[in-house]
């Protein structure tokens, strides 16, 4: 899997230099996230209740036309990934909820067709990620016996030093992570001006983490972090178009005069 996201990268990242960009659209963009963690050891999944979770990012998008067929689409992001889980036991009340703070950078390639003045699209290329920190709630039977009902948390991923109850540290953590974008999505031209509306689908390949992770040293709790983030997203962009060659050309005039 890690091979084949590579070599999509390497070719994604080459293909401007099979023809001269002419068309820029760039701008800010937004949208909402559901999440969902894959375990790498499935017995996780009889245990807990995975609910969706849901996050936000907000950012930059560069689309690079190469031509009416295909582009070069980038992104830079910072991107909320919430994981959520509740113990499936009626007797069971460990729940847990994580907020996960990403910048992010997709580079993907992307095959548009034309109906009328609109522009559809299928998107498909590398995700890299890299894990900020983030923030917890935590609910357990044995912290009510220290009068906790619920423990709020930060989270710093490679934290070195003691913790303490309220700033945990991820053991052996993941900062660096890689995944797979694929998604569809329509532009609409508004004269100079286009709107964006992308639906994706990010694969997590990487594990947040190598190992469990000890949160607490006076309960008997640990957080496997031997899991993907799964997200579906659903985004807008607002985007500005720039015309290389005309721009090009412009200059090229005004040398001659």
């Amino acid at each position: 899997m890690r091979k084949f996201i590579f070599i999509l990268f390497i070719q994604v990242i080459t293909l401007p230099q099979l023809a001269h960009s002419q068309i820029l659209l760039t701008g800010p963009k937004l949208g909402v996230q559901v999440s969902r963690p894959e375990y790498e050891n499935k017995s996780n999944h009889d245990y807990y209740k995975r609910n969706p979770g849901i996050g936000w990012h907000a950012g930059m998008v560069m689309n690079f036309k190469v031509s009416k067929l295909f582009s070069l689409h980038t992104e830079l992001l910072f991107s909320n990934i919430t994981r959520s889980v509740a113990a499936k036991a009626e007797d069971d009340i460990t729940r847990q909820v994580e907020q996960y703070k990403f910048i992010t950078a997709p580079v993907m390639l992307r095959t548009s067709f034309h109906h009328g003045y609109n522009e559809y699209y299928f998107n498909i290329g590398p995700d890299l990620s890299y894990w900020l920190g983030g923030k917890g709630r935590l609910q357990l039977e044995e912290l009510e016996e220290f009068s906790i009902s619920e423990l709020e948390y930060k989270i710093y991923p490679g934290l070195k030093g003691n913790r303490d109850i309220n700033n945990q540290r991820a053991s052996s953590p993941n900062q660096l992570q890689l995944g797979l974008d694929m998604g569809i999505g329509a532009v609409f031209p508004m004269q100079r001006q286009s709107l964006m509306v992308d639906l994706r689908y990010t694969w997590g390949h990487s594990n947040m983490g190598k190992e469990d992770n000890q949160y607490l040293d006076f309960v008997e709790f640990s957080d496997d972090m031997r899991f993907a983030n799964q997200t579906l997203s659903l985004s807008v962009a607002y985007l500005f178009s720039f015309d290389y060659l005309q721009a090009r050309r412009g200059k090229s005039i005004n040398k001659n005069k």
